[in-house]
């Protein structure tokens, strides 16, 4: 992996909901790639972003789709963060359980005294 200047922030403007630009990005990603270039590594540019076009809606409808998506990507990352979680305890107890530093009984007490 390698990292330079070439970091793009990318914001919808006036109405336009992130959600939208996330998708709208997502989808394009395989044409800007198709699109860069660079002698040492490929590079997306501002002018990489003005090869790529896209259908624009209404204000209404990405304004409705930000309505509606905006709660399932909420709950996308809260289910995330639930599962580091979770990926975390699991990685602090399991090997307390398995060399019986920890027993059962112990490690439910522990795990309702966090939660």
């Amino acid at each position: 992996m390698t990292a330079n200047q070439s970091c793009y922030g990318v914001l919808g403007q006036g109405s336009i909901p992130p959600q939208f630009v996330y998708f709208l990005l997502r989808d394009a990603i395989l044409r800007l790639q198709a699109n860069t270039h660079g002698s040492v590594f490929d590079t997306i540019t501002r002018a990489t972003f003005n090869s790529v076009s896209a259908v624009r809606p209404g204000s209404a409808v990405m304004i409705s789709f930000g309505e509606v998506v905006t709660p399932l990507m909420d709950r996308i990352l809260a289910n995330v963060e639930e599962s580091r979680t979770l990926a975390a305890t699991r990685d602090l107890l399991l090997p307390k359980l398995m060399s019986g530093e920890l027993r059962v009984q112990t490690a439910e007490r522990a795990v309702e005294a966090v939660a």
